[in-house]
């Protein structure tokens, strides 16, 4: 049975990966600024148990089973289900993410790790995205929401080559969509997070399998400590919050004219973003000459 909302300026969320971390956050910052959330994760329970915690009207939370590797047409069914709840989403954020491991690149690539990471990281954006999409082109409005991460700009820190990968493939997948949907007015935003205080930060190294990668099993113990305790890492609810201000044009979004493709958070996060892109055009300076010319005549 549909409930139709009764005000208009409320929005309908929809969330991956919402039973912890950046995904349990960015569900309570909607739910305080009178929104409903459509919580999904592989584990409903999760969040059952969290209930009282949420203090919210059951009629503003709806939870529900979603894992991003299921069957595309499992996910159609249930994206399906969600919008028949309140009648319509609004917004689909894909916050669904997994770091099973770190380690050398070559150590990873002899398991299926990074298999793995592109099968919830980048293929499950892809089949929820498109799952939610004929629901926003009949309405000509929406707005997704892909969760990347910093670690795409920061492919030259050893380890992790398999998350980094597949959330690049993320970005590029959402450039994509976003001047293909624009004309559709539906809008899309790639967040770029940097370290936050997590669940996410428990990973654990690959186990070794060339001596030549000692260096990096030495330090990787220290390395993953320092992630977990750091107190440089931000406030998961303060960061949920902005993507909050983003989607609703209100807060930090006010007065700054324009729609971002891009939203890094954290301090963390732009420096390495700027960085990257610092990078780039030192390479470009140098060797841009060297790629021209190269017209058939």
């Amino acid at each position: 049975m549909i409930q139709h909302l009764e005000d208009p300026t409320q929005l309908v969320w929809l969330v991956t990966g919402a039973s912890s971390g950046l995904g349990l956050a960015l569900v309570k910052c909607i739910l305080a600024r009178g929104d409903r959330v459509v919580a999904t994760a592989r584990d409903p329970s999760k969040l059952d148990a969290l209930m009282p915690v949420l203090d919210v009207l059951p009629g503003r939370l709806y939870i529900t089973y979603l894992d991003v590797t299921d069957t595309s047409e499992k996910i159609q069914s249930i994206m399906d289900a969600a919008i028949l709840r309140w009648g319509r989403i609004d917004v689909l954020v894909n916050n669904a993410g997994i770091v099973e491991a770190i380690g050398p690149a070559e150590e990873l690539g002899t398991t299926d790790l990074f298999r793995s990471n592109m099968e919830t990281n980048f293929f499950g954006v892809v089949k929820c995205t498109n799952a939610i999409l004929p629901h926003m082109r009949a309405r000509r409005e929406g707005t997704i929401v892909i969760v990347g991460s910093r670690s795409a700009f920061k492919t030259d820190a050893p380890g992790i080559g398999a998350y980094g990968a597949s959330k690049a493939a993320a970005h590029a997948y959402g450039e994509t969509i976003a001047s293909e949907l624009s004309r559709l007015n539906i809008r899309v935003t790639i967040v770029v997070p940097g370290l936050f205080r997590t669940p996410f930060n428990y990973a654990s190294p690959v186990k070794p399998k060339f001596d030549d990668y000692n260096f990096f099993h030495d330090h990787a113990p220290a390395y993953l400590k320092m992630r977990r305790t750091t107190p440089e890492a931000a406030d998961p609810e303060k960061g949920m919050d902005v993507v909050v201000d983003v989607v609703r044009g209100e807060g930090r979004a006010v007065g700054t004219g324009e729609w971002p493709l891009w939203l890094a958070l954290g301090d963390d996060a732009l420096t390495d973003v700027k960085f990257k892109l610092s990078n780039i055009g030192k390479t470009l300076a140098v060797w841009g000459d060297a790629g021209r010319g190269l017209k058939i005549e």
